[in-house]
């Protein structure tokens, strides 16, 4: 209740300003490489080495889907709670800052983040759109460009940022083939 109650309040604080809103409520970030370790909480469970993530999404993706299932399960609920409390205060939501690409290509194949990844992504994007007014936004550097159009099918509104500097990511081709 009492983050509730915080959301709300920051919301109204922040839309008083007659700026655009962009909130983080959290728990929608499946693989988010900043929180596998988990600091924050007393008795971390599971997987908490990085190297044993990525690893796992390849040697025990029936684990990592069982995580993602019960993560977009709690999200979605978590995701309910806050749009009762802030409504269209909000015009954008972050939803994962977890990176897929490098410098030169992206952390997992099209493959991969097809069966891994947008299966829930979808699920949220998809709550998120019939429910709210809000546009979703997402965070992943690097050489993503054979990754958009999967990100586009998860109906991912927004991606932050377009990392010019990595391979494949020309501007003027982006904006041909991917429009807004």
């Amino acid at each position: 209740e009492r983050d509730l109650a915080y959301f709300e309040a920051e919301t109204r604080r922040a839309a008083a300003t007659g700026r655009g809103v962009m909130a983080t409520f959290g728990g929608t970030a499946l693989g988010d490489i900043a929180l596998v370790p988990a600091p924050f909480l007393k008795n971390p469970k599971g997987i908490r080495d990085i190297e044993e993530w990525y690893v796992s999404t390849v040697t025990r993706p029936g684990y990592v889907q069982t995580v993602f299932e019960r993560q977009t399960e709690l999200a979605l609920g978590n995701l309910d709670k806050n749009a009762a409390r802030t409504g269209d205060g909000v015009q954008a939501v972050f939803i994962c800052g977890t990176d897929f690409g490098t410098q030169h290509s992206q952390f997992c194949s099209e493959a991969a983040f097809r069966k891994l990844y947008l299966p829930f992504y979808r699920k949220i994007n998809d709550w998120i759109h019939a429910h709210t007014p809000w546009k979703t936004f997402m965070h992943s550097c690097g050489s993503v460009y054979n990754l958009i159009p999967h990100f586009m099918e998860a109906g991912i509104d927004i991606l932050n940022p377009v990392q010019t500097s990595a391979a494949n990511m020309d501007p003027a081709r982006l904006k041909r083939e991917f429009g807004d």
